[in-house]
């Protein structure tokens, strides 16, 4: 991962190289735990080597939500309609994380709309459905953003 690091790939393609240690070879019963944590512990050896300016530039400057969000709106011919359509083709692909980025964005443009916010449901329950056995940070804070109370942990 380090080599990635020093050869400044983006974060999604180090995470999407599905890294599994050599050492797991010798020792099954710890793949499941590493995998659960795998992500995260990417995700902050990335960050904490690379600081806050990604290899990519992301970081150099600091874009609102409220401007990507107009942005894509121009795109869209400034119709919420074009922000559902989009929407729908990423959960149809299983871009979830990608799809709930899209319509947040679009609530803020537009944000009373009765579509939008049923996507955004749909899109919260797919994602806590995906994470609710291997990666349980995920699971809860998702679970949080649809408003779901969990139990706890028995």
């Amino acid at each position: 991962m380090l080599d990635a690091i020093r050869d400044s790939r983006p974060l999604t393609d180090v995470l999407r190289d599905n890294y599994l240690p050599d050492v797991l070879r010798e020792h099954p019963a710890a793949v499941n735990p590493y995998l659960v944590m795998r992500d995260n512990v990417i995700q902050r050896i990335y960050h904490q080597r690379t600081g806050y300016w990604l290899p990519d530039g992301e970081g150099i400057d600091v874009i609102a939500p409220d401007a990507w969000a107009a942005a894509l709106d121009l795109i869209g011919g400034s119709k919420q309609r074009s922000f559902v359509r989009a929407a729908s083709v990423l959960m149809r692909q299983g871009d979830l994380p990608v799809a709930l980025k899209l319509i947040e964005l679009g609530l803020r443009r537009y944000p009373r709309d009765r579509k939008l916010r049923d996507l955004r449901s749909q899109t919260l329950e797919g994602l806590r459905e995906r994470h609710q056995q291997l990666n349980p940070f995920k699971f809860i804070v998702y679970s949080r953003w649809a408003g779901v109370d969990l139990q706890p942990a028995a």
